[in-house]
């Protein structure tokens, strides 16, 4: 497995652990296993969706918190459950140009 190299959020706040229960290895997890001395920043994919990226189609807060990658249908029905799910690609199609509208 090809590792992100970056520490694991989950070994630094308290355990990296696989779905069962049990404390995944190094070798398991596809983050680094090392102890940082900083305060570690969620993922991306880690984080609720940003409400202005994701339907709006811009964030203009650049300390935003909140998560700013594509979204699968099932989460963005989790997230946004009134809103229409723009499709795979919304992201990096026109969409997110201003006044544009959807279309699947």
């Amino acid at each position: 497995m090809k590792k992100i190299q970056e520490p694991c959020f989950f070994y630094n706040t308290g355990g990296c652990y696989n779905p069962d229960g049990s404390p995944k290895s190094e070798s398991e997890c596809k983050y680094l296993h090392v102890q940082i001395n900083k305060p570690v920043e969620k993922g991306q994919h880690l984080r609720a969706p940003c409400k202005y990226y994701h339907l709006r189609g811009e964030c203009k807060n650049k300390l935003c918190l909140f998560g700013h990658i594509e979204l699968s249908y099932q989460k963005w029905t989790w997230y946004f459950p009134n809103h229409f799910y723009p499709g795979k690609g919304y992201t990096h199609a026109g969409p997110f140009k201003k006044g544009c509208k959807w279309v699947n």
